[in-house]
């Protein structure tokens, strides 16, 4: 049985590529584990994120993203407080005055996944991808959650594989260094990023 077209599948695959290669908070924060802790550093930070994804994904397989969504005060808290975490995240890279070391004091893997879902969850952009856009692939003559579990099998991949990816690349530019300096400066420079992706976070609107 055809679950769905190939041209949907190859539409949603592009439209995933696109969003998850696409730099933002998760991708800032997975090159931030990588250069600091290294590739494994991010990928236990990445499955932080991916495990907020997979939160909004049952959501959006029950239908309550769509409840989120409509409600202006649920959909503001989320807002707010993804924003206020992004701010916060940016302002200890911005602040930090400690020497940019890769993994010069090991941080528990707990801590990074924690700060990987942390950042996901609170992301309205999140809440409106699986809660507006995924419900535009479906088929309503074709089984619910085979559907689902289909667009799961290719979406978490997909956007896992651009964190490992971004966060090889901060990883190996650390290394090639040679020296806090530059890491010192990249840790400005994606502390102001998360602040003012935190900043937009705060005026994103409901679709």
């Amino acid at each position: 049985m055809i679950i769905m077209g190939l041209d949907t599948l190859i539409l949603y695959i592009l439209t995933g590529m696109a969003m998850s290669y696409t730099p933002g908070p998760a991708v800032l924060l997975a090159m931030s584990h990588g250069s600091h802790h290294g590739l494994r550093g991010a990928a236990v930070g990445g499955a932080g994120i991916e495990f907020g994804n997979l939160i909004w994904f049952l959501f959006s397989a029950a239908g309550l993203t769509a409840v989120l969504i409509a409600s202006t005060t649920l959909f503001s808290i989320i807002k707010a407080f993804g924003a206020a975490y992004l701010v916060y995240l940016g302002l200890r890279l911005l602040l930090s005055r400690r020497t940019p070391a890769i993994a010069a004091t090991p941080v528990p893997h707990g801590k990074l996944f924690a700060q990987g879902f942390l950042t996901q969850i609170g992301n309205p952009k999140a809440v409106i991808f699986f809660g507006s856009l995924l419900p535009q692939f479906f088929d309503p003559a074709q089984p619910h959650w085979q559907q689902f579990l289909m667009l799961g099998a290719i979406t978490f991949p997909i956007d896992y594989s651009s964190l490992l990816f971004y966060g090889w690349l901060a990883h190996r530019g650390s290394k090639l260094s040679r020296g806090p300096k530059l890491l010192h400066w990249f840790d400005r420079v994606a502390g102001a990023f998360l602040i003012t992706a935190g900043a937009k976070l705060a005026f994103v609107a409901r679709t």
